[in-house]
């Protein structure tokens, strides 16, 4: 055995970031096939309005959409964080259950 480490992706160039968004049902496949219907039904709202039910929750109080998590990954992607690697961005309107105490 040897204890040699693995190359680093940061020598080629090559960044790894990453984002979590949370509470996305406009476009999202989670909820395809019946299953939005069944969490709707769950919390007691319309299907519809499951959307603003997961943005009441938050701190923001605003709903998360796919075009909110496609921001985030073009700002990671972009010049302005060119020498950000190892970043993870939640992308959520706040989901205080999720913060580290």
């Amino acid at each position: 055995m040897h204890n040699q480490e693995p190359p680093l992706l940061g020598e080629f160039g090559i960044r790894v970031n990453g984002i979590n968004p949370d509470g996305v049902v406009r476009g999202s496949g989670i909820f395809a096939s019946g299953s939005g219907a069944n969490r709707a039904a769950t919390y007691g709202v319309a299907e519809e309005d499951l959307g603003q039910y997961y943005a009441n929750r938050t701190i923001l109080k605003r709903e998360v959409v796919p075009e909110n998590a496609a921001d985030a990954v073009y700002v990671l992607t972009g010049p302005e964080l060119s020498r950000t690697t190892g970043m993870h961005i939640p992308v959520d309107s706040g989901v205080a259950a999720a913060f580290l105490l």
